[in-house]
């Protein structure tokens, strides 16, 4: 249908005085037997930080809604020490669906809308997308993480994907 984020900004841009990196999207799968998710991944591994750093800003959204409230997927940090910490990505306090069709409500508890604006073929389906700005506070920010993982809970027919990350 053309709904995609190729109208979404992309390189260096700046959402509420963060900087990203936008340059593409990594896309995990929902609890669905649904034939479009074949091939998508339950998770994305060691993707590589290598750094301290005392808050996790993530460029993030859905598709498909879920109940408020609900974890749909997680960025665990994994620290040089072997332990890790689990960051989760509840729908209405961290995101919500990237069609505005599909929720209206443009509210969260912890995360801002990054972006909005049309899909490439407006005519064809009426609907806006967004992405969301969230952020996650590290509980042991004096302990490098070596790196993340990027998970799907498997919960819901709500699939996560993430744009781009940040630490500060």
């Amino acid at each position: 249908m053309g709904i995609d984020l190729r109208n979404a900004p992309k390189g260096l841009v700046y959402f509420q005085n963060v900087p990203f990196e936008l340059r593409g999207v990594v896309q995990l799968t929902p609890a669905s037997k649904d034939v479009l998710w074949e091939g998508y991944s339950q998770a994305v591994e060691q993707i590589l930080v290598a750094q301290r750093f005392r808050r996790l800003h993530a460029v993030i959204g859905s598709i498909g809604g879920a109940p408020e409230g609900k974890a749909i997927g997680a960025l665990v940090l994994h620290y040089a020490d072997g332990t890790r910490h689990e960051c989760e990505i509840v729908y209405g306090r961290h995101l919500r669906h990237w069609w505005t069709l599909g929720d209206a409500r443009t509210d969260t508890d912890l995360a801002q809308v990054a972006w909005e604006g049309p899909h490439a073929f407006p005519k064809i389906h009426p609907t806006r997308l967004r992405i969301y700005h969230s952020a996650w506070e590290n509980p042991r920010p004096d302990e490098q993480v070596v790196s993340f993982d990027f998970v799907s809970k498997m919960t819901t027919t709500a699939a996560p994907f993430l744009i781009a990350v940040t630490v500060e």
